[in-house]
């Protein structure tokens, strides 16, 4: 199994759980979480905004954005909406002080992440291009 199907059942599993209905599934993988200028999470902005969605469910706040100042502008406009956030493996309560004050330290930890991945990546393209390598196909006028 997945780890995509296993998410998606956990979710399920927790809106059964709940009594909530499954409006829809907001999916934005192969973006980067770095923004919320990914098509889905435009998506569901527009949802929010049109009171489709009362309550937004993800498994972690990284799956929502990877950025400190994204994530408050998300919350912000979660709470302007009257939509609620309930994240399944970090159970606080972000209606709350001590719940914004946690979900602003893991939007930390999230933004952390996205930027030694992207460091890793750098240095593995640098690495590979050293040794004359290419992860795909060679560009146009290399000579091997």
């Amino acid at each position: 199994m997945t780890k995509e199907i296993m998410v998606t059942l956990l979710i399920q599993e927790y809106c059964e759980k709940n009594n909530y209905d499954i409006v829809d599934v907001y999916n934005d993988a192969g973006h980067s979480g770095k923004d919320l200028m990914r098509p889905e999470m435009q998506r569901l902005l527009k949802d929010i905004k049109s009171h489709k969605i009362e309550v937004i469910v993800a498994i972690k706040v990284d799956r929502l954005t990877r950025n400190n100042y994204d994530g408050f502008l998300f919350l912000n406009y979660c709470e302007e909406h009257d939509v609620k956030i309930e994240l399944i493996l970090e159970p606080y309560d972000v209606s709350t002080a001590n719940g914004e004050m946690i979900l602003g330290m893991n939007l930390v930890f999230g933004q952390r992440e996205r930027k030694e991945i992207g460091a890793r990546t750098k240095r593995a393209m640098e690495e590979m291009a050293l040794e004359k390598v290419h992860p795909a196909k060679a560009p146009y006028g290399y000579n091997g």
